[in-house]
């Protein structure tokens, strides 16, 4: 047996030690410890260990209740839709997983001496009105930026980057739009050529941009972005996925100090430019491998497409030659031009038709797009029909509900899209 240097007076209580060294003790600690029972010994069990017991019997029931409704979900699309987005491009904060050191980091840089009316609210506070989507938590973040940097006139407050103004989403968080109808709300700074799946959140003197949804009842968002001019055939350009990935890309060359002042090395020292920039190129590299089509405006689609590929199948038309055909009816004054063209067009409608008629609903929303992006007022009927017929098919009702409203006379080219 091995020899303790503290002999009799050992202070140690590892069993290993105690076996090997004193052996003594541990019968004296049996004998005089008495047997409990297996009830008295599950009596002892800590409250917190049992409600974490209880906790974890509840998580595998529901894992196996979930495992079960996904093996019964064939017919359910709405269900299909959120979890195939929420699974293949759940919005991961990354730089901003931020999202919960942020929210004590912005609380604890407030000025005690500020007035709580001045303080960011919690985004839980945030009211969410219909037919405002779900908002992305990237959102509040830039708008809780905006209130420390600017606490009076916080949609100013990224000026110095090309203008930059916040709008949309932020006029709301801003106390305007309380009064303002659902449409309203589905029509403030919407322009000519925002497509439904738009939210613009961002003007500059360049261009805008806006949160892009798949799915209107989705929070998973993509920021894009469209050059100011680009009236016809307008290029929709993705950006990343979170509102500071547009104010980088709205800062070109100046990105790095404009970084600099969002995010203060004292808070976000791994918050480089080289990390935003990789963290929006791996938003828009995921978006790529699940996205389909090929719209003219560049910015590709999603649909649920099954195993036996049903949802989508290509216009198989040449998209110069499509321009040129819709070029032709919005801009030629020779009448029989117009008419051949547009016959043309309706041939393609008809393939289109027989598409979702076979459950191609992606086919209809490419064509649809197309339509609209060409932003010709002698195209708006057929591509209103087209559009809410796609959207309804895809339950995307709440973009029929924007169209409808867009496509009311007088409305899609107005001059004034902010209300005030």
């Amino acid at each position: 047996m091995p020899e303790c240097k503290f002999g009799a007076k050992c202070y140690r209580k590892n069993e290993d030690h105690l076996r090997e060294c004193h052996p003594e003790k541990i019968s004296k600690e049996n004998a005089d410890s008495p047997k409990e029972s297996p009830q008295t010994a599950t009596e002892k069990v800590p409250l917190k260990r049992k409600m974490n017991l209880l906790m974890d019997e509840e998580v595998v029931k529901e894992k196996k209740g979930a495992k079960m409704r996904r093996g019964n979900e064939g017919d359910k699309k709405d269900d299909t839709v959120a979890k195939e987005l929420t699974e293949v491009f759940e919005e991961n904060e990354t730089v901003e997983d931020i999202a919960n050191a942020e929210r004590k980091s912005d609380e604890d840089s407030f000025d005690s001496s500020r007035s709580p009316s001045k303080c960011p609210p919690s985004p839980s506070r945030y009211p969410h009105r219909s037919p405002f989507s779900p908002q992305p938590q990237s959102l509040y973040t830039i708008w809780r930026k905006a209130l420390l940097f600017e606490p009076d006139n916080p949609r100013d407050a990224f000026s110095e980057v090309d203008g930059m103004r916040l709008v949309g989403y932020f006029d709301y968080l801003a106390g305007d739009l309380r009064d303002a109808t659902d449409d309203e709300i589905r029509l403030h700074a919407r322009y000519a050529t925002d497509l439904p799946e738009m939210q613009t959140i961002m003007i500059t003197q360049t261009g805008r941009y806006a949160l892009w949804r798949d799915d209107p009842k989705s929070a998973t968002v993509m920021v894009v972005f469209v050059k100011h001019g680009d009236d016809h055939f307008t290029k929709i350009t993705m950006v990343g996925d979170k509102p500071i990935h547009a104010i980088i890309h709205a800062a070109g060359e100046d990105a790095e100090n404009v970084l600099k002042k969002f995010y203060p090395p004292s808070e976000f020292q791994y918050a480089t430019i080289g990390r935003v920039k990789h963290d929006a190129k791996t938003a828009i590299t995921k978006r790529t491998k699940i996205s389909l089509g090929r719209p003219v405006h560049s910015m590709r689609l999603w649909v649920h497409v099954d195993a036996n590929s049903v949802g989508y199948r290509s216009l198989g038309e040449d998209l110069n030659k499509l321009k040129k055909t819709m070029g032709l009816i919005g801009e030629t004054t020779d009448e029989v031009v117009r008419k051949k063209k547009m016959a043309e067009l309706r041939e393609i409608g008809t393939n289109v038709q027989l598409a979702m008629d076979e459950c191609d609903f992606g086919t209809g929303l490419e064509w649809g797009h197309d339509l609209f992006i060409a932003n010709f007022p002698q195209l708006d009927a057929m591509a209103k029909r087209c559009l809410i017929m796609a959207y309804q098919l895809l339950n995307r009702d709440e973009f029929a509900a924007i169209i409808e409203a867009q496509m009311e006379e007088g409305v899609r080219r107005r001059d004034k899209v902010l209300i005030n």
